[in-house]
């Protein structure tokens, strides 16, 4: 069951990553106004394009690994893999 959880709870982080990553490519930033960049001139796309980019490839990797930890919790729960059970192993024989 705690696995369900787990699992559950980090898909939720992977999708609000992924939404938030969406959302800053698509518009320049997470707020989305009508109107980018109104009061400085400029959106952060365009007056730091190396670190905008640079934030975007970090929330898509931390949507990736998210997602392969809420999937690695998934099957873990459903029986299909034992990691637990292994690293347990692998501590009792040392």
């Amino acid at each position: 069951m705690d696995g369900m959880i787990a699992s559950v709870v980090c898909g939720l982080f992977a999708v609000l990553f992924a939404f938030v990553a969406k959302r800053r490519i698509e518009t320049g930033s997470i707020l989305a106004s009508s109107e980018p960049g109104m009061g400085s001139g400029q959106t952060t796309r365009e007056k730091y394009p190396i670190f905008f980019w640079f934030w975007n490839i970090q929330l898509i990797g931390v949507t990736l690994i998210f997602g392969t930890v809420a999937i690695m919790c998934l099957a873990e729960a459903v029986g299909i893999t034992h990691f637990s059970n292994t690293l347990e192993g692998q501590h009792a024989q040392d």
